[in-house]
C-alpha cells in the first residue's frame, strides 16, 4: 500500500457500502415506476432540504479535515474540496429561493435555481472522481507530507471556496444567467429542460470514471468505496429529476431524498467507523491498563529480587572475605586453617548454587541438562554437606543409580533443603527409595507446620512466596527446581497431607545380581545432629 492511499474506515470491509449501493438501486427503480404519483408540494421542502445537505456537508468536512490532519491519506483532502464546492454552490440556492432569508429571493435571476441545480450535480461528482482516480506520484507525496497539512488545508480550500464563487456567479449575474429555457429543473409538456437532461447523463459518465480509477488503482474499500455509494445516490436523484414531469409528484421528493443521502452516506459512514474506532480504543485503553499493571508488578518483583540477591550474595561473599583475610594470617594452625578451607569451599559452592538458580530463572528455555548415571545417596550426602548445621535423617539405599546431571541435581536439593531450613523445623527428613523399575523418588520434609492449603496452586509459581512467611527468599527456588526435575524427564510435587516435597526421577534399571546387596543396604539411616 503507498503512503498517500490510507483509508478512515478498516480495510477489507467491502460488503456494507455494496449492499447499500444495491439498496439504492433498488429504491431509485421503485420511485421510477411511481413517480407521478400526486403529492402535494411545501414551499419549505426545499429551502429545510438544502439546510440539511449545507449541515452534513459541513460536519463531514470538519470530520475528514480532523482525520486528514492527524495522518490519513490525501485523498481524504481531495473528498474535502468536494464538500467545499458543495456547501457555496448550496448557500447560493439558498440565496435565491424566495421567503428563505427575506419575503422575496436575495437574488432574482431566470433559471438560477436550474443552473445552481446543474452547478452543484456537476461540480460536486467531479471533485469526488478527482479524489477516486490515479495520481501522479510526486502530487500525491506531495499532499501526504506530514508537516505541511494544516497549510495545505487552508490553501486548497481558499482555492475551492474561490472557485465555487466564481461558478455561483456566473450562474447567478454572470453569462450564464442570462441563459434562458432552463427556469425549470423537470420536464414540463413542451419538452426537456438542458439541466436535467445533461446532469443525468454526465452524472452516469461521472459514475464510470469514478469506477474506472478505483479498478485501475485496484481499490475499493475504506471511505473511497463509500464516496462511490454517494455517486450513485447522486446518479438516482439526477435520474429522477430528468424522469418526473412535475414537483408535485413522488418523483420529485424521492429525488430529494436521493440527495440527502448523497449528503449523508460519507458521514454516516464516518461517524459509524469513529464509534467502531472508539470502542476499539477503549478495548486498548483497558488491556494497556491491565498491560500497565503487569509491568509495575514486573517491576516491583525485580526490585524485590535485586534486593533478596544482593543480601543473599553479600552474606557469603562477606564471609568468604573474612576466611580468606584469616588464612593469610601466618599465626593459624593446621586444624583451623583446614576449618577456613572447608568453611570458604561451602560459601562457594553456595554462591555457585545462587548463581544458578538466577540463570536458570532468566533462561526461556531452561538450562541445558545432561544426564549420566550417578547414585543417589552419594548425590544426597553431597548436598547435605553444605548444610553442616541442620539436622537431616537421610534414608537411602545404597547402589541407588538414578540418571541425573549432577549439577542441576545439586541444584534441585539445595534448593529443597534450603526451603525446609528457611521455612520449616528441624529435624529435615530425605528418604530416597526406588518406585518401580524405571524411576525413582526423593522424599524432603520437615517438622514444621508445612505449607498453607491457600498456597499450594501458587507453590512453584515464579516469584511467589507465602504472606505468613518472616524468611528472607527470592521465590525462584522452588520454580527452578521443578522446572529442572521435568527436564531431566521427571517431576517435583508437594504433598500437602504429609507435609513433603517428592521429586521424582528416571532409574537405572534394577540388576538382578544386585538383590541381595541392595537387601543388606537398604534404608540404613543416618542421622545427621551436629556440624560435619
Amino acid at each position: 500500500m503507498s503512503t498517500w492511499d490510507g483509508d478512515l474506515i478498516a480495510p477489507g470491509r467491502h460488503r456494507e457500502p455494496l449492499a447499500v449501493v444495491g439498496a439504492l438501486v433498488l429504491v431509485t427503480a421503485a420511485l421510477v415506476l411511481v413517480r407521478d404519483t400526486y403529492l402535494p408540494n411545501d414551499r419549505v421542502v426545499l429551502p429545510i432540504w438544502l439546510a440539511l445537505v449545507a449541515a452534513f456537508n459541513v460536519m463531514t468536512l470538519a470530520v475528514l479535515v480532523s482525520q486528514y490532519r492527524a495522518g490519513s491519506g490525501p485523498r481524504v483532502l481531495a473528498l474535502t474540496w468536494a464538500l467545499v464546492f458543495s456547501a457555496v454552490a448550496v448557500l447560493g440556492g439558498l440565496l435565491v429561493l424566495p421567503g428563505v432569508f427575506t419575503d422575496g429571493p436575495i437574488v432574482s435571476s431566470p433559471g438560477a435555481t436550474a443552473h445552481l441545480y446543474a452547478v452543484r450535480h456537476l461540480g460536486v461528482p467531479a471533485l469526488v472522481v478527482v479524489a477516486l482516480v490515479p495520481w501522479r506520484e510526486r502530487f500525491a507525496e506531495r499532499l501526504a507530507h506530514p508537516d505541511d497539512r494544516t497549510r495545505l488545508v487552508v490553501r486548497t480550500h481558499a482555492v475551492a471556496v474561490t472557485v465555487a464563487l466564481v461558478v455561483v456567479w456566473a450562474v447567478i449575474w454572470g453569462p450564464v444567467a442570462g441563459i434562458t429555457g432552463a427556469h425549470r429543473v423537470v420536464r414540463d409538456g413542451a419538452g426537456d429542460t438542458w439541466p436535467a437532461t445533461t446532469v443525468m447523463i454526465l452524472n452516469l459518465a461521472l459514475l464510470a470514471v469514478g469506477l474506472w480509477g478505483v479498478a485501475v488503482r485496484r481499490r475499493l474499500q475504506g471511505i473511497e468505496a463509500w464516496a462511490i455509494v454517494a455517486l450513485v445516490a447522486d446518479c438516482g436523484d439526477t435520474v429522477l429529476t430528468y424522469l418526473t414531469t412535475s414537483e408535485q409528484s413522488l418523483g420529485w421528493y424521492g429525488a430529494r431524498v436521493l440527495g440527502l443521502a448523497s449528503a449523508l452516506v460519507l458521514l454516516a459512514a464516518l461517524l459509524r467507523e469513529s464509534n467502531r474506532l472508539q470502542s476499539s480504543t477503549r478495548l486498548y485503553a483497558h488491556a494497556m491498563e491491565a498491560q500497565n499493571a503487569t509491568l509495575t508488578e514486573a517491576q516491583a518483583l525485580r526490585d524485590h529480587l535485586v534486593a533478596v540477591v544482593t543480601h543473599d550474595m553479600r552474606s557469603p561473599l562477606t564471609a568468604l572475605q573474612g576466611y580468606l583475610e584469616m588464612l593469610e594470617d601466618d599465626e593459624l594452625g593446621p586444624d583451623d586453617a583446614q576449618r577456613l578451607q572447608a568453611r570458604s569451599r561451602l560459601l562457594t559452592r553456595r554462591l555457585i548454587m545462587l548463581t544458578e538458580d538466577l540463570l536458570a530463572s532468566a533462561t526461556p528455555t531452561g538450562l541445558q541438562v545432561i544426564p549420566e548415571q550417578v547414585d543417589l545417596r552419594t548425590q544426597l550426602e553431597d548436598c547435605l554437606a553444605a548444610f553442616p548445621d541442620l539436622i537431616v535423617i537421610l534414608h537411602c539405599p545404597r547402589d541407588l543409580q538414578v540418571m541425573a546431571d549432577p549439577l542441576r541435581l545439586q541444584q534441585i536439593l539445595v534448593n529443597l533443603v534450603r526451603n525446609a531450613q528457611k521455612y520449616g523445623a528441624e529435624p529435615v527428613r530425605i528418604t530416597g527409595s526406588r518406585l518401580g523399575q524405571h524411576h525413582a523418588q526423593i522424599w524432603v520434609s520437615d517438622a514444621g507446620k508445612g505449607v498453607d492449603p491457600s498456597f499450594v496452586p501458587t507453590l512453584f509459581d515464579r516469584y511467589t512466596r507465602g504472606d505468613s512467611t518472616t524468611a528472607h527468599g527470592s521465590g525462584i527456588g522452588l520454580s527452578v527446581a521443578r522446572s529442572l526435575a521435568e527436564q531431566h524427564g521427571g517431576s517435583l510435587n508437594y504433598r500437602l497431607a504429609d507435609n513433603a516435597f517428592v521429586v521424582e526421577l528416571p532409574a537405572v534399571r534394577q540388576r538382578a545380581n544386585l538383590g541381595l546387596s541392595l537387601a543388606r543396604n537398604a534404608l540404613t539411616p543416618s542421622v545427621k545432629s551436629e556440624p560435619v
